[in-house]
């Protein structure tokens, strides 16, 4: 369903701590999203239901929910955030024939866009080329192997011929050339540097037929963008016969996994990959280091988790995140994890919620401390100081005026003596 993206939503960056890695046991964190039927999860942290989405928000630590009850047949396969990163994603969707479209979601009220109607199965990936490049370069892909360009942020479509594929299960771009794009589906891996005007293979060591999922990761330094290191490109394969990696883009595939595999993600650590989970074709999840000294030896992490269908595994710095459908979204790996959820201690109340011009927001305080209020909107952005002084122990109350702001969706995350909780309010003018 949902493919592999390297581009997040939200890109905080910063030095990553040295030393930081998984316990040989992880212990997963819930996330706070439970008892949902999702359909996937990708790279950039969209996690995708039969009725809207859910995206990581790093700057709140939380997921942000843009759920579209009571609309059935419109489940999303496929999802990248705006090239210019407005509140808006490109969604693929499927329709009441089972046949896949392309829409310009927005999540701040405003009228949805049809882009692109397929008449050859659903939409099963998509791509956005270097955000820091200021490009609206995207991609799409249909199952039934028609290939899309878009070069204005997903208004429009154009199909792209020649590269050989009747099936295609997922796209990749490069980062060191806007032309370069990768296109896996049955009949392996071919790449375009051309902006898809001629293909060339990139199979040669792959043992044939279709691959399932590639993942393309260029190191960084330490999460600054556009400082890019001297280590070759990462690019994994998963196929039917195991999954193979190639350290280079003069592809030498090597081997490292036997079993069947539908996805792979690789968690870097100051440049380098030094933990990998794979979804297997049956299910299961596997986790490696091949920086230590055994190499590329694998766990089964199974049964680490709950009980649940395992539909997608995907990593940002702060740790490794794995999606079960009907159970909930689990993270391990950095310092996030290691701070206790205090939030049901902490509650903060907005009547009325969606509200204009002005909503009343409440909260009690355990003891006397020093408090801060912000709200950010849906793209990570405070937009608003609301208070951040010293409170008495007891019930606190703000009225909010937001005169200046359009309306929306806005985050508002109240701190308190160690203890964070955020409340989703909406304006409506």
């Amino acid at each position: 369903m949902l493919r592999i993206t390297l581009i997040a939503w939200l890109l905080v960056f910063l030095t990553v701590p040295v030393g930081v890695g998984l316990a040989e046991t992880p212990v997963w964190v819930n996330d706070g999203l439970v008892a949902s039927e999702f359909t996937g999860m990708d790279q950039s942290l969209f996690l995708t239901t039969q009725y809207g989405f859910h995206k990581w928000c790093y700057t709140l630590g939380q997921w942000l929910s843009f759920v579209e009850t009571g609309v059935p047949g419109r489940e999303i396969t496929a999802i990248v955030q705006y090239p210019d990163f407005t509140g808006g994603a490109i969604t693929g969707r499927l329709n009441e024939t089972g046949q896949g479209y392309l829409e310009r979601t927005h999540i701040e009220g405003l009228p949805n866009e049809l882009a692109y109607e397929s008449t050859t199965g659903e939409i099963v990936a998509l791509e956005l080329m270097e955000v820091y490049q200021g490009t609206d370069e995207m991609w799409a892909a249909t199952q039934g192997g028609v290939l899309l360009r878009s070069i204005d942020g997903g208004v429009s479509w154009q199909e792209v011929a020649g590269h050989g594929m009747t099936t295609i299960f997922d796209l990749a771009t490069g980062y060191y050339d806007l032309s370069e794009i990768f296109v896996a589906g049955n009949e392996g891996i071919v790449r375009s540097i051309d902006f898809g005007i001629t293909w060339e293979p990139f199979s040669s060591g792959l043992p044939e037929g279709q691959v399932r999922d590639i993942f393309f990761r260029i190191h960084n330094v330490i999460g600054i963008p556009g400082k890019w290191n001297s280590i070759p490109p990462i690019i994994f394969a998963a196929t039917d016969d195991g999954l193979f990696v190639s350290g280079n883009l003069d592809p030498q595939w090597e081997m490292v996994l036997p079993d069947s595999c539908v996805q792979t993600n690789v968690w870097v650590n100051l440049g380098n990959f030094s933990e990998v989970l794979a979804r297997t074709t049956d299910g299961r999840l596997l986790y490696c280091s091949p920086e230590d000294e055994a190499g590329w030896v694998w766990e089964d992490w199974t049964d680490t988790l709950p009980a649940g269908i395992l539909v997608g595994v995907a990593s940002r710095y702060e740790g490794m995140f794995v999606a079960m459908s009907g159970n909930g979204v689990f993270r391990t790996g950095s310092q996030l994890t290691d701070v206790p959820n205090l939030a049901p201690q902490l509650a903060l109340k907005a009547a009325p919620n969606p509200f204009n011009p002005g909503t009343v927001l409440q909260f009690e305080a355990p003891a006397a401390g020093h408090a801060t209020l912000r709200a950010y909107d849906v793209a990570g952005r405070k937009v608003a100081d609301l208070l951040d002084e010293s409170v008495a122990a007891g019930m606190q109350s703000i009225t909010w005026h937001p005169e200046k702001l359009s309306s929306g969706i806005y985050l508002l995350r109240l701190s308190l003596g160690g203890m964070t909780t955020t409340q989703r309010v909406v304006l409506t003018k």
